[in-house]
């Protein structure tokens, strides 16, 4: 037979715990978990994770820091990860006005390819991955590792936003920094990868111990993983764009005609890189010539597509 905290809530004030209850501190009052409950969590590892970036649609946007808390389901942390990343592109305005991290902050600081091996290292094939709106850091963490080759985790990756609305009633919405200031936690910031990560964890190890068990808890936090983000990469091409494939298998450079945002359309040659899926649009990422940085290009604006064939 199952137990859950919630059907004890009238032994709280007992001084003394049964022999199969113990006590535990948390926010200056006294909860009993039940054993049964809690060694769901102890003997398993845990990774709460967060990412800031240069804009919010991956592939178009990089990332600028990765960083991750590992700890036990009992709370023990075991270890940090925390690390700024070059993203090899400026910096927007509107992102450092939010995290605080600024191009002279990268400026030669790692690769990601680099940082990304560090960081498979750091969550091993045993731990379990959280993260608040994971759906977003899921697939932008995994649209870098595919992007660079690198093998993607298989670990599976919590959600803690829909932890929070299951768990938390009566709030004004389920962001982070509210939740944080609704349950007293430490608050020493926001929009930094280490200590929203730390955010993540303080609030998972909360609705842990308020005694639901992992099978629950694992339910309500809709697992995701890294793969989810090759779907981004699946792109149906129309008979007339073919030429945009070929490009890519080959190396070559590609020409073709692009609508710009005016209504203009202008004669580009780029360097082509990936095809993905945004949310309304596919786009090729590419590096135009006369660019020094790479963009992205709506296919539904390209048109007469033609490979440039070195000259031998």
């Amino acid at each position: 037979m199952g137990y859950t905290l919630n059907s004890y809530f009238k032994i709280l004030s007992l001084k003394v715990c049964p022999q199969w209850l113990s006590c535990k501190s948390w926010f200056k009052f006294t909860v009993f978990i039940l054993e049964d409950e809690l060694s769901q969590f102890r003997d398993k590892l845990f990774v709460a994770f967060d990412i800031e970036s240069t804009g919010f649609q991956p592939v178009q946007n990089r990332m600028i820091e990765l960083s991750a808390v590992k700890f036990t389901g009992d709370g023990q942390v075991l270890g940090e990860f925390d690390e700024l990343i070059d993203p090899g592109i400026p910096i927007p305005e509107g992102a450092s006005k939010v995290n605080h991290i600024f191009d002279e902050d990268v400026r030669g600081k790692p690769k990601v390819s680099e940082i990304l091996r560090k960081f498979s290292d750091f969550v091993s094939d045993d731990s379990i991955l959280i993260a608040h709106n994971s759906e977003f850091d899921v697939k932008f963490v995994g649209s870098e590792y595919s992007l660079e080759g690198i093998n993607l985790p298989e670990n599976e990756v919590w959600d803690s936003l829909p932890m929070a609305r299951e768990y938390v009633k009566n709030i004004m919405n389920h962001k982070m920094e509210t939740l944080v200031h609704h349950f007293g936690f430490k608050a020493e910031g926001f929009h930094r990868a280490l200590v929203d990560s730390y955010h993540v964890m303080h609030l998972f190890l909360h609705f842990v111990n308020e005694g639901r068990s992992f099978d629950e808890i694992r339910q309500v936090a809709s697992p995701r993983r890294f793969n989810l983000a090759t779907q981004m990469f699946q792109v149906q091409l129309p008979l007339p764009l073919m030429a945009l494939k070929k490009s890519l298998k080959t190396g070559y450079k590609l020409k073709f005609t692009y609508e710009m945002d005016h209504g203009d359309q202008e004669e580009v040659e780029v360097e082509p890189h990936v095809l993905y899926r945004g949310e309304k649009f596919n786009f090729l990422y590419a590096t135009q010539d006369s660019k020094e940085f790479p963009g992205s290009f709506r296919l539904d604006r390209l048109s007469k597509p033609k490979v440039i064939a070195p000259i031998s």
